[in-house]
């Protein structure tokens, strides 16, 4: 026997609702190898023998049969019970009848921050911010109709952007969607993870992914994204704010990657976030670690220390997740929302866990995996 992690989201529906995202294991007969292999993306077994129907009565037998141990709250619904984004003016309901922003395609992304620009006011953006909006708008605009897939991603010149009074280096298409994202009106009230974190995060991936029309899967898609959010102010000034961003990924730009990792290392130590006795080092003990600057929490670390006085660190949350478990396959498949299931999750790295703690002395449980 080979023990194989099957991505629902290559085999078919079960009567009315599909299989969850997280990985399902199936059994299959198999030739001489009896070693365990797992795969996240691609049902490939080398160097065995399969019988195919086997296989398919197997798959079909197991599939069926975890269904009834599933959560009703990870199987795949439309999107429902959802808060509105920027400012009360964009609908991620997936209802009959209307259109969500997670149906748009590259046109209408590229059309609403057409608008943010021309209407800053109306979409409640963050008042330093706005000078910077058309910078952005029209360097996605300059990515996104680039035929070169490995020229959609790094960004050409050197563009800063601000947030909340000081200039940051946006390095990539990952990082103009999540500023915008990030200074593009305020959380809704009585937001929540559930209803609110995490569709808005999942909105985000799906943007950048119309946006760049990867061909391939997962041809340049970043491994992980971090979202943090946060009360900033006071009393009636009091306000819940998102920070959003994305690692810095993208096969074939390993020049462009480690450049853009360095100036965020830099970053991180001119911040305060890091100790300049850790510039080069890492704390992460896999073969293959990355270093500091490298990770999606870097931007949104870097942007919310800028202005953590103001910021009240108990209530400070946030999570990450590879986005390859929420989009789909490739370009043009339509998006299926997820509601949130803990499979999905990912608790900060060692080097994350130590900007955290050390750098903004936020409560490291609060970025936990969910339980």
């Amino acid at each position: 026997m080979v023990t194989v992690l099957l991505d629902p989201r290559h085999y078919p529906k079960s009567g009315s609702a599909s299989i969850p995202r997280r990985f399902l294991t199936c059994k299959i007969l198999a030739g001489k190898d009896e070693s365990p292999r797992h795969y996240e993306r691609f049902f490939l077994l080398q160097n065995v023998e399969v019988l195919i129907s086997n296989i398919q009565t197997s798959m079909q037998q197991e599939i069926a049969a975890s269904m009834d141990a599933v959560p009703t709250d990870v199987v795949h619904r439309a999107a429902s019970g959802l808060k509105p984004a920027f400012n009360n003016k964009v609908e991620m309901n997936q209802e009959k009848g209307k259109k969500s922003a997670f149906d748009w395609n590259k046109g209408d992304i590229l059309g609403f921050f057409t608008d943010i620009v021309k209407k800053p006011g109306g979409y409640n953006v963050e008042k330093s911010a706005e000078g910077s909006l058309k910078n952005v708008v029209d360097e996605i605009h300059k990515l996104a109709i680039n035929a070169d897939k490995k020229k959609k991603i790094f960004v050409v010149s050197d563009l800063e952007a601000t947030y909340q009074g000081k200039k940051f280096r946006l390095e990539t298409i990952f990082d103009l969607v999540g500023w915008i994202f990030s200074v593009t009106g305020t959380s809704p009230a009585g937001a929540t993870a559930k209803n609110y974190y995490y569709p808005l995060a999942c909105l985000y991936c799906v943007f950048w992914r119309r946006l760049t029309e990867v061909a391939l899967p997962f041809d340049h898609d970043p491994g992980m994204i971090q979202m943090t959010w946060f009360e900033e102010g006071k009393g009636k000034d009091k306000v819940d704010r998102i920070c959003i961003s994305a690692t810095l990924d993208g096969q074939g730009l390993r020049d462009e990657k480690n450049a853009a990792r360095v100036r965020r290392q830099q970053a991180l130590i001119a911040s305060g976030l890091l100790d300049k006795k850790m510039e080069g080092k890492t704390l992460v003990t896999t073969p293959n670690p990355q270093y500091f600057g490298h990770c999606a929490e870097t931007l949104p670390f870097l942007f919310i220390k800028s202005i953590l006085n103001s910021v009240n660190a108990a209530t400070a949350q946030g999570f990450a997740f590879k986005p390859k478990l929420v989009l789909p396959d490739k370009v043009g498949e339509k998006y299926e929302y997820f509601k949130p299931d803990i499979g999905v999750f990912a608790d900060p790295c060692p080097n994350c866990a130590h900007l955290l703690g050390v750098g903004l002395k936020f409560k490291d449980p609060n970025f936990k995996v969910p339980s």
